[in-house]
């Protein structure tokens, strides 16, 4: 599976629409020995803590349906509100 790319802002005001569109696009549960999907977040142009509420959401429906998620090249901004909420060890960052 090609990375998953998130472009634009990721705040408050997107992140259920965000979260809709990509949970779409998820397998609906891992196949035997299945790939991790990266989700690529290079295009994000503005996060809130929204953002990482919309990364512990993901990652839970994921693991769920039996998903390993990498995270690719996740904004400076969001990278620090991860460390600041101490959740930064719940991922797999890239």
């Amino acid at each position: 599976m090609p990375a998953l790319c998130l472009t634009g802002p990721l705040t408050r005001s997107e992140v259920l629409e965000r979260l809709a569109w990509l949970e779409a696009r998820l397998p609906g549960s891992a196949q035997g020995d299945s790939e991790p999907v990266v989700i690529d977040l290079s295009g994000l142009t503005r996060v809130d803590t929204s953002a990482v509420t919309f990364m512990i959401a993901l990652e839970r429906r994921s693991r769920r349906q039996g998903l390993t998620l990498h995270w690719k090249a996740l904004p400076a901004s969001l990278l620090a509100l991860l460390r600041l909420s101490s959740v930064e060890s719940l991922f797999h960052l890239k």
